[in-house]
């Protein structure tokens, strides 16, 4: 690669910045020089659009707008055929209908004479008055007075940005600009006609032609580009003159010592910008004190980069054991109870970061008493997982003795608000069944509702009642349900993290995605039906971020 001298690089430079200076000089005298006109085009635009709504004989139009409706709707709506459709067939009968309706007409003579007048007066390029077809989003054309005017009855789709704008008279149809390939650039303005009554009988419309302008515009920029481009030549000049005689020594000093610094394996002891001598007395001596003082920061800074790193590297390894211990404290060996044949249950949890504040957990209370808990702690991160873990102790602990839902969440929300200085709480939906008769018992702390499936079903969301999370308000009570299982019937329950997944436009999967999933696969086991609702929320995110943890469990009475 060639390499270029430090003068020779500074002149590049100063060119660049001429150059520079000159495009955003240019640029931005262009850019005011066509707004200017711009503006001045639309407000004219403008200006004769009201003019046209405020002098036509209102009269006079709703006389002839009467006659033009009369043919109009006595054609069927397949026979209206739009100008988007010219030359198919049938568009040549429809304009048949309204074939010299115009002639002899007193009204659209007066209203032609004194639009023309207008036209020729103001220099636009067209000049149109339309009834807007509400029903039907169409702009019916009444009267044409421009060189290559539209006759009466022709149709022009109407988009639905102009439709809301047509339909609201407060903000009648602003002025816009608009560059196409058969009419070139265009101002284009709309006014609502107003008859006697205030009512809105029609539209006016005008399109003024900036092609001359727009000609003009770009002679404008060569001369200014050339003036531009000589101005910023001599100043590119002058400038190098003045750094080639007094900046390139001292910078091809500084240059050199910091090649020497970087080149350096003992930067401390060599002392490279300490032999640096710079007496300018002006930036440049400036410059080179403060690369003596980058020089010794640099070295502050590596020393400071190795605590940190090995700091780093210590909260990711305790990070990591985190994980796994919080893994290991929810059970997770399946089956979980293989000599159990009267049910079937799974379960995961997968945290958003390396802990989470999600938790699930199954525990027998006696030989005839299976315990459900899923609950997701308020936050994320560590903080979370402590307050999980209280949590889920505290429940489990709870449950050996009370064996009555309600009670068990009332008497740990008790325990979780009497020191619960952080503030944080959990959503927790708890069932107790009784395996021998499949009455199950549960309570709702605010958690995501239940979705369960008969065995000659599908799978519905429970609405039982919710009450507060656990970790609020001290003192509150919980309402019971029962749900009596019979043999087939499956549960699944899941935390917020499912329902709210996001993909990257930011859509929820939702509740209706869940279930539609749960219904994808009959007479699934447990593990499978885990996996398939996974496996459609990945579907559904692809590969947006996970932003919540994602636990579920299926319970599946035999």
């Amino acid at each position: 690669m060639k390499k270029f001298k430090l003068g020779t690089k500074v002149n590049l430079m100063l060119l660049l910045i001429a150059i520079v200076i000159g495009v955003i000089t240019a640029s931005f005298s262009f850019k005011t020089y066509s707004d200017f006109i711009y503006d001045n085009y639309l407000a004219n635009a403008t200006h004769v659009t009201d003019t046209v709504a405020k002098v036509i004989d209102t009269e006079a139009l709703v006389e002839w707008e009467d006659k033009i409706l009369e043919v109009y709707n006595a054609i069927p709506d397949a026979e209206r055929i739009d100008s988007d459709n010219t030359g198919s067939e049938g568009y040549e009968e429809y304009l048949a209908n309204f074939s010299g309706i115009e002639t002899n007409d007193e009204a659209y003579d007066a209203l032609y004479a004194s639009l023309r007048e207008v036209y020729e007066v103001n220099d636009v390029q067209s000049m149109y008055i339309f009834y807007l077809d509400a029903a039907n989003k169409k702009l019916l054309y009444l009267i044409d007075v421009s060189d290559d005017a539209v006759v009466p009855g022709v149709i022009d789709p109407l988009y639905e940005i102009n439709f809301g704008l047509l339909t609201d008279p407060s903000v009648g149809f602003p002025a816009y600009q608009t560059n196409t390939k058969e009419y070139g650039y265009l101002v284009s303005s709309g006014a609502p006609i107003y008859d006697k009554q205030n009512n809105i009988i029609g539209y006016a419309m005008v399109d003024i032609s900036m092609n001359e302008v727009m000609s003009k515009r770009l002679a404008f920029l060569v001369v200014l580009v050339g003036v531009v481009a000589l101005v910023s030549l001599v100043l590119s000049l002058v400038l190098i003159y003045v750094f080639k005689r007094g900046v390139v020594s001292p910078i091809n000093s500084i240059a050199e010592a910091a090649s020497l610094y970087i080149e350096s394996e003992d930067r401390v002891n060599d002392n490279i910008f300490g032999k640096l001598s710079v007496k300018t007395g002006d930036e440049l001596e400036n410059l080179s004190n403060a690369m003596k003082k980058m020089a010794k920061d640099i070295e502050e800074y590596i020393v400071n980069l190795t605590k940190i790193t090995a700091e780093k590297e210590r909260i990711g390894a305790e990070l990591s054991l985190a994980t796994e211990i919080q893994a290991s404290y929810l059970p997770n060996i399946f089956p979980a109870f293989p000599d159990r044949k009267e049910f079937d249950l799974y379960a995961t949890m997968d945290p958003a970061k390396e802990v989470g504040g999600d938790f699930y957990d199954f525990f027998l209370i006696d030989d005839n008493q299976l315990g459900l808990v899923m609950a997701d702690v308020s936050g994320k991160g560590v903080p979370a997982a402590l307050f999980m873990m209280i949590s889920k102790t505290l429940i489990k602990n709870q449950a050996m003795f009370d064996k009555e839902p309600g009670r068990i969440l009332e008497l740990v929300n008790k325990q979780l608000c009497d020191s619960n200085e952080a503030d944080m709480f959990v959503t927790v939906w708890l069932g107790i069944i009784d395996i021998s008769t499949g009455v199950m018992r549960t309570a709702n702390a605010g958690h995501e509702y239940p979705a369960i499936c008969r065995v000659d079903g599908k799978f519905e969301l429970f609405h039982d009642k919710h009450g507060m999370p656990l970790g609020t308000i001290p003192g509150l009570k919980y309402r019971e349900e029962e749900i009596i299982f019979n043999s087939g019937d499956t549960l699944f329950v899941y935390t917020d993290g499912v329902a709210e997944a996001t993909d990257a436009s930011n859509e929820l999967y939702g509740t209706d995605r869940m279930i539609d999933a749960l219904n994808s696969k009959e007479f699934a086991n447990c593990d499978e039906i885990i996996k398939t609702v996974r496996a459609d929320v990945d579907g559904f995110v692809k590969e947006a971020p996970q932003f919540d943890d994602i636990t579920m469990l299926a319970f599946k009475y035999n």
